[in-house]
Protein backbone atom coordinates (compact mmCIF):
# COMPACT_ATOMS: atom_id res chain seq x y z
CA UNK A 1 0.00 0.00 0.00
CA UNK A 2 2.90 2.34 0.64
CA UNK A 3 3.87 2.32 -3.05
CA UNK A 4 0.48 3.90 -3.82
CA UNK A 5 1.14 6.71 -1.35
CA UNK A 6 0.90 10.13 -3.04
CA UNK A 7 4.27 11.83 -3.54
CA UNK A 8 2.90 15.31 -2.84
CA UNK A 9 -0.23 17.19 -1.85
CA UNK A 10 -0.76 19.36 -4.91
CA UNK A 11 -1.70 18.43 -8.46
CA UNK A 12 1.56 19.95 -9.72
CA UNK A 13 3.63 17.54 -7.58
CA UNK A 14 1.49 14.40 -7.83
CA UNK A 15 0.12 12.50 -10.82
CA UNK A 16 -3.62 11.80 -10.46
CA UNK A 17 -5.48 9.26 -12.60
CA UNK A 18 -8.96 9.48 -11.07
CA UNK A 19 -11.48 11.97 -12.47
CA UNK A 20 -13.59 13.93 -10.02
CA UNK A 21 -17.03 12.26 -10.21
CA UNK A 22 -19.70 14.23 -12.03
CA UNK A 23 -22.16 13.42 -9.22
CA UNK A 24 -20.30 15.77 -6.86
CA UNK A 25 -21.98 19.16 -6.60
CA UNK A 26 -18.96 21.02 -5.22
CA UNK A 27 -15.25 21.30 -6.00
CA UNK A 28 -12.63 19.18 -4.27
CA UNK A 29 -9.47 20.80 -2.98
CA UNK A 30 -6.29 19.53 -4.64
CA UNK A 31 -5.26 17.36 -1.68
CA UNK A 32 -8.79 15.89 -1.55
CA UNK A 33 -8.55 14.98 -5.25
CA UNK A 34 -5.20 13.32 -4.51
CA UNK A 35 -6.86 11.48 -1.60
CA UNK A 36 -9.65 10.33 -3.92
CA UNK A 37 -7.05 9.01 -6.35
CA UNK A 38 -5.31 7.10 -3.53
CA UNK A 39 -8.61 5.63 -2.31
CA UNK A 40 -9.43 4.54 -5.87
CA UNK A 41 -5.98 2.93 -6.30
CA UNK A 42 -6.51 1.03 -3.04
CA UNK A 43 -9.96 -0.09 -4.24
CA UNK A 44 -8.62 -1.22 -7.63
CA UNK A 45 -5.84 -3.23 -5.96
CA UNK A 46 -8.31 -4.69 -3.41
CA UNK A 47 -6.24 -3.25 -0.57
CA UNK A 48 -7.47 -1.82 2.72
CA UNK A 49 -6.30 1.55 3.91
CA UNK A 50 -6.94 4.20 6.51
CA UNK A 51 -7.60 7.77 5.47
CA UNK A 52 -5.99 9.48 8.45
CA UNK A 53 -5.79 13.14 7.48
CA UNK A 54 -5.87 15.79 10.19
CA UNK A 55 -9.24 16.89 11.53
CA UNK A 56 -10.98 19.40 9.27
CA UNK A 57 -9.27 18.41 6.01
CA UNK A 58 -12.29 16.67 4.51
CA UNK A 59 -12.13 12.93 5.18
CA UNK A 60 -15.93 12.89 4.97
CA UNK A 61 -15.82 14.62 1.57
CA UNK A 62 -13.15 12.22 0.28
CA UNK A 63 -15.25 9.26 1.42
CA UNK A 64 -18.31 10.65 -0.35
CA UNK A 65 -16.10 11.26 -3.40
CA UNK A 66 -14.89 7.66 -3.62
CA UNK A 67 -18.47 6.36 -3.31
CA UNK A 68 -19.56 8.79 -6.06
CA UNK A 69 -16.62 7.63 -8.19
CA UNK A 70 -17.61 3.99 -7.71
CA UNK A 71 -21.16 4.84 -8.82
CA UNK A 72 -20.10 6.97 -11.83
CA UNK A 73 -17.18 4.97 -13.17
CA UNK A 74 -17.79 1.40 -12.00
CA UNK A 75 -21.57 1.20 -11.60
CA UNK A 76 -21.20 0.30 -7.91
CA UNK A 77 -24.05 2.16 -6.22
CA UNK A 78 -24.01 0.18 -2.98
CA UNK A 79 -25.44 -0.38 -0.58
CA UNK A 80 -22.53 1.07 1.38
CA UNK A 81 -22.37 1.02 5.18
CA UNK A 82 -20.82 4.04 6.93
CA UNK A 83 -20.21 3.46 10.65
CA UNK A 84 -19.50 6.65 12.58
CA UNK A 85 -19.79 7.98 16.14
CA UNK A 86 -23.40 8.83 17.01
CA UNK A 87 -22.43 12.47 17.49
CA UNK A 88 -21.57 12.93 13.78
CA UNK A 89 -24.25 10.80 12.09
CA UNK A 90 -26.45 13.74 11.12
CA UNK A 91 -23.40 15.71 9.93
CA UNK A 92 -22.56 12.83 7.55
CA UNK A 93 -26.15 12.84 6.28
CA UNK A 94 -26.00 16.62 5.67
CA UNK A 95 -22.66 16.31 3.86
CA UNK A 96 -24.04 13.57 1.58
CA UNK A 97 -27.07 15.73 0.76
CA UNK A 98 -24.83 18.73 0.08
CA UNK A 99 -22.09 16.99 -1.93
CA UNK A 100 -23.87 14.09 -3.60
CA UNK A 101 -27.67 14.50 -3.54
CA UNK A 102 -28.06 11.67 -6.09
CA UNK A 103 -27.43 9.10 -3.35
CA UNK A 104 -30.38 7.77 -1.37
CA UNK A 105 -29.32 7.91 2.28
CA UNK A 106 -30.68 5.87 5.18
CA UNK A 107 -29.60 7.38 8.49
CA UNK A 108 -30.16 4.44 10.80
CA UNK A 109 -30.85 5.47 14.40
CA UNK A 110 -33.71 5.76 16.89
CA UNK A 111 -35.60 3.51 19.25
CA UNK A 112 -35.87 -0.21 18.46
CA UNK A 113 -39.37 0.44 17.08
CA UNK A 114 -38.18 3.36 14.91
CA UNK A 115 -35.27 1.29 13.59
CA UNK A 116 -37.62 -1.58 12.77
CA UNK A 117 -39.72 0.85 10.70
CA UNK A 118 -36.59 2.01 8.87
CA UNK A 119 -35.83 -1.62 7.96
CA UNK A 120 -39.22 -2.08 6.28
CA UNK A 121 -38.48 -2.44 2.60
CA UNK A 122 -34.74 -2.01 2.93
CA UNK A 123 -34.08 -5.32 1.18
CA UNK A 124 -35.65 -4.03 -2.03
CA UNK A 125 -33.15 -3.18 -4.77
CA UNK A 126 -31.99 0.44 -4.53
CA UNK A 127 -33.91 1.04 -1.31
CA UNK A 128 -30.88 3.14 -0.36
CA UNK A 129 -27.32 3.59 -1.58
CA UNK A 130 -25.71 4.49 1.75
CA UNK A 131 -26.63 3.54 5.31
CA UNK A 132 -25.12 5.77 8.00
CA UNK A 133 -25.21 4.39 11.52
CA UNK A 134 -23.20 3.93 14.71
CA UNK A 135 -21.10 0.99 15.83
CA UNK A 136 -23.43 0.48 18.80
CA UNK A 137 -26.46 0.05 16.51
CA UNK A 138 -24.63 -2.27 14.11
CA UNK A 139 -23.81 -4.49 17.10
CA UNK A 140 -27.34 -4.28 18.52
CA UNK A 141 -29.03 -4.98 15.17
CA UNK A 142 -26.36 -7.23 13.66
CA UNK A 143 -28.92 -9.89 12.67
CA UNK A 144 -30.79 -7.38 10.52
CA UNK A 145 -27.57 -6.17 8.89
CA UNK A 146 -26.59 -9.79 8.20
CA UNK A 147 -29.95 -10.45 6.54
CA UNK A 148 -29.49 -7.37 4.35
CA UNK A 149 -26.05 -8.64 3.32
CA UNK A 150 -27.34 -12.18 2.59
CA UNK A 151 -30.21 -10.89 0.44
CA UNK A 152 -27.77 -8.78 -1.58
CA UNK A 153 -25.50 -11.81 -2.16
CA UNK A 154 -28.41 -14.01 -3.30
CA UNK A 155 -29.21 -11.54 -6.11
CA UNK A 156 -25.75 -11.92 -7.67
Amino acid sequence: AESFQPKGNTLSTTQVYTKVPFLLKHTLREYQHIGLDWLNAMYDKKLNGILADEMGLGKTIQTISILAHLACEKGVWGPHLIVVPTSVMLNWEMEFKKWCPAFKILTYYGTPKERKMKRVGWTKPNAFHVCITSYKLVVQDHQSFRQKKKKKKKKK
